[in-house]
C-alpha cells in the first residue's frame, strides 16, 4: 500500500480502538494520536522525526493489548519522551518489538542504553524482539526472572553489544533467537544467570536457539549441565565462522541439529538420542563421531555438506530408521559400510532415499549390500574413486 501519511484530523476519531497500518509506507504519526484514548490495538508505531509524533503519544493509550510494533526508535532525542509512552503500565500488550532501523549506528551507546531502560515492558509481555538496537549493553530489566511469562525473545542487528544479558533466568522461555552481533567476542557463564540454587536450573523450558551470524564470537560457553532436562529441542548455529570451542556433550531432547558455516567450529556432536534431524553444512573441523547405536535410534534425516574432514568411515547400522542419506563434499570420505551378516543382508525398511556427491576419494559401498526396499531415489556423482556400486534388495 502507498499510503504515506495518515489524516492530521484523525485524532478526533475519539471512539476508534482499532488502527492497523501494517504494509503501508507511513514514516510517522499524525500528531495528538495519543488522544485516541480508546485504541485498543495499534499494531505499529512510527516515531517521527523533527515534526512527527513523539514516542510519548503512546502514555495516553493505557488500553492498548494484543501486540505493538514501535519503529524508529532513533528518532527519540529525550529519554524522558520514551519515559512517557509508559510501556511498564501496558499490563494489556504481550508482544513488543522495539526497532531501531537504520544502519544501528550511534553517537552515543550510553543514551541508547537509558532509552531502552525506559522502554521496559509489563512483566505480562509473552514476546519481546529488539532489533538494530545500537548500544553496548543490555538495560537490567532484560533477562530478569520477573518476565515469567516471556515466551519468545528475538534479538537482532545489535551489532555494538559485547556481552549478553542473563536470559537463563527467564523461566518460560521457549524460543530464542540472537542474530548478527557484530561486537560479541564471547558469551560466558553469566549468559545463564544466576540460579537461586544448585537444583534450579537455567533455561528450564527452552525449546528453540537460534545462533547466527556472529562474525567475530570466538567462544561460546554451552552449559548443558546446568540447563533443563527439556531443554533445546531445536538448536541452529548459523555463519560463526570464527567459533571453536565445544557444543553440548548431550541434549537428550534435541530433535533437530543445524550447523552451518561454523569453519573452525571443531569438537565432537552432543549425544542426542532423540535427533530425528541432522544437518551440517560448510564445518570442515567439526567431528562426527560414531557413537553407540542408540544415539541416533531416531535419525530420520542425515545431510553432511562440505563438512567433516575427518570422517572416513559411515556406517550405516548407526541409523536403523533413516529416510533421507544427503551426503556432498566430504573429502575424505572412502565407505559406507555396515555390519557383516552370514544370513542376509542388513535392512534399512525405512530409507527412501540416497546422494553421494562430490567426494572425491569416496570408492565403495556396503560389499554385501543391504537391503531397502523404499528406496526411490539414488544420487551419485562426481566420486572419481568409485570402484563398484551397491548392491542393493528392493524388495
Amino acid at each position: 500500500m502507498d499510503l504515506i501519511e495518515l489524516p492530521k484530523d484523525i485524532h478526533k476519531l475519539v471512539n476508534l480502538r482499532y488502527l492497523d497500518i501494517r504494509g503501508t509506507c507511513l514514516k510517522s504519526m499524525p500528531l495528538k494520536i495519543g488522544e485516541l484514548k480508546n485504541l485498543q490495538k495499534l499494531r505499529d508505531f512510527f516515531v517521527g522525526e523533527d515534526h512527527g509524533s513523539s514516542i510519548s503519544e503512546l502514555g495516553a493509550l493505557c488500553n492498548l493489548h494484543g501486540s505493538l510494533f514501535i519503529h524508529d526508535i532513533e528518532h527519540v532525542v529525550n529519554y524522558k519522551d520514551s519515559e512517557k509512552a509508559k510501556l511498564k503500565e501496558k499490563h494489556g500488550l504481550e508482544k513488543l518489538s522495539l526497532d531501531w532501523g537504520g544502519s544501528g549506528d550511534t553517537d552515543n551507546s550510553q543514551h541508547e542504553k537509558i532509552i531502552l531502560r525506559s522502554l521496559e515492558p509489563h512483566s505480562n509481555m509473552k514476546e519481546l524482539d529488539i532489533n538494530d538496537y545500537p548500544g553496548t549493553e543490555f538495560p537490567d530489566w532484560l533477562g530478569d526472572y520477573i518476565f515469567c511469562k516471556m515466551v519468545s525473545l528475538k534479538l537482532k542487528g545489535c551489532k555494538y553489544c559485547c556481552k549478553l544479558p542473563p536470559l537463563g533466568q527467564l523461566p518460560m522461555l521457549k524460543e530464542l533467537h540472537i542474530i548478527k552481533f557484530e561486537g560479541l567476542m564471547s558469551v560466558g557463564s553469566e549468559f545463564y544467570g544466576n540460579r537461586t540454587s544448585s537444583s534450579t536450573d537455567s533455561f528450564p523450558t527452552l525449546e528453540i536457539l537460534r545462533i547466527e551470524s556472529m562474525s567475530v564470537c570466538e567462544k561460546w560457553c554451552f552449559d548443558a549441565d546446568n540447563v533443563g532436562s527439556r531443554a533445546f529441542s531445536h538448536f541452529y548455529i548459523e555463519n560463526c565462522p570464527k567459533l571453536t570451542g565445544n557444543l553440548p556433550s548431550s541434549l537428550p531432547s534435541l530433535t533437530l541439529l543445524v550447523i552451518r558455516d561454523c569453519k573452525r567450529l571443531l569438537c565432537p556432536l552432543p549425544k542426542s538420542p532423540s535427533l530425528r534431524v541432522l544437518n551440517i553444512q560448510n564445518c570442515q573441523k567439526l567431528e562426527f563421531h560414531a557413537h553407540a547405536p542408540w544415539y541416533h535410534q531416531s535419525l530420520t534425516s542425515l545431510y553432511l555438506i562440505d563438512s567433516c574432514d575427518s570422517l572416513m568411515f559411515l556406517t550405516l547400522d548407526l541409523f536403523p530408521n533413516l529416510k533421507s542419506l544427503d551426503i556432498r563434499g566430504c573429502e575424505n570420505l572412502e565407505e559406507l559400510t555396515v555390519s557383516a551378516s552370514d544370513v542376509s543382508p542388513p535392512n534399512f525398511n525405512s530409507l527412501n532415499s540416497m546422494c553421494i556427491r562430490h567426494c572425491p576419494n569416496f570408492t565403495s559401498f556396503p560389499k554385501g549390500g543391504f537391503a531397502a526396499p523404499k528406496l526411490n531415489l539414488l544420487t551419485i556423482n562426481y566420486c572419481q574413486k568409485l570402484n563398484s556400486l551397491l548392491k542393493i534388495c528392493m524388495s
